[in-house]
This record gives structure tokens, C-alpha cells and sequence, in this order.
């Protein structure tokens, strides 16, 4: 049997740390693309603390420029390589947002930030791990936005809404 292989983008923020451990504690080898090795060490490895119920799990972390789609790309093409092309699951989590501003206001410099961060982030992530899942005729994407992106409130810029739903004819991704 094949190890539930997973990527959980955005796995070291609040609540991409709450997915990546539930999925490892159901037994999925989790990769998580990160920007710093100590970071992810230090949310993920509970082996020396004393009050911890310490349990091997399975997740991993890789370096990687989420904003960068070269990068993106390296890092599925790596996580691909070493589970033979078995990537069941993509959970993208990262993205953010800035504090309440008029759109009157707003610098096309944060409109950038914030559109590379949220939109361009997911769609490479997609883009590229769903080549390995259309290979494998099978996989899971899952993408995640802030409330504020469904439920839009005066003042912050919201950039998209978008929701992926099953095509039957092509398939269970």
C-alpha cells in the first residue's frame, strides 16, 4: 500500500500547523514547502520538550520561495520525484491580507503583493501538482481563503472568490 502523500501550503501559519498535524496524525507524509528550515524545526519538532506526547510523524519541509513559481515548481517536482509521483492531496493555505484600506487608497504595490500572494501562490501550486494527479487519474486540491473572502467587509480589498467543484467527466480532482 502507498503512503498518503500530501502538500500543505502555508504549514507553518496558524492554521496551516493545524492541518499539517491533523493529517499527519492520520498517518499522511506531509511536505511542506517553507522559507525557513529553523522555523519549521522549531513549530514542528516536539521530541525535547518534557510536558509533550511525543509521536513520530511524518512531515516534511523543504526550502521554498512561494513566490517565486520557479521555486514552486522545484519543490513539487522534488516531492514528486521522491514518492514516485504519489501526491494524493494539495491543501493551499497561504495567503494574507492587509489592514482595512479604501480602494481609493490602495498601492498598486500592495494590490501585487497581495494578488501574487493569494492567487498566483494557489494557481501554480494547482497547476503543478494537479500534472501529477492527472497522471495518477486521481488526487484531491483543496484550497482555503480567509472568512473575509466570502464574507467581504467594508474597507478590506478582497481580491478573489473562487470555488473549484468535481468534473465528473474528467475525473475525481
Amino acid at each position: 500500500m502507498k503512503d498518503k502523500v500530501a502538500i500543505i501550503t502555508g504549514g507553518t501559519g496558524a492554521l496551516g500547523r493545524y492541518i499539517v498535524d491533523k493529517y499527519a496524525k492520520e498517518g499522511w507524509k506531509v511536505y511542506v514547502p517553507v522559507s525557513s528550515l529553523q522555523k519549521f524545526m522549531s513549530i514542528f519538532d516536539n521530541s525535547q520538550e518534557a510536558d509533550s506526547d511525543f509521536s513520530l510523524r511524518k512531515i516534511y519541509a523543504f526550502d521554498c520561495d512561494v513566490l517565486n513559481e520557479e521555486s514552486v515548481i522545484e519543490f513539487v517536482q522534488k516531492v514528486s520525484a521522491l514518492e514516485k509521483g504519489n501526491i494524493g492531496l494539495l491543501i493551499n493555505t497561504v495567503g494574507g491580507y492587509r489592514p482595512p484600506v479604501n480602494t481609493n487608497e490602495i498601492s498598486t504595490k500592495d494590490f501585487d503583493e497581495l494578488f501574487n500572494l493569494n492567487f498566483k501562490t494557489t494557481l501554480w501550486f494547482s497547476r503543478e501538482v494537479l500534472k501529477v494527479m492527472l497522471n495518477n487519474k486521481s488526487g484531491r486540491i483543496v484550497s482555503i481563503t480567509a472568512k473575509p473572502g466570502l464574507e467581504p467587509t467594508a474597507g478590506i480589498l478582497t481580491l478573489f472568490r473562487f470555488q473549484i467543484s468535481r468534473n465528473k467527466s474528467h475525473g475525481d480532482y
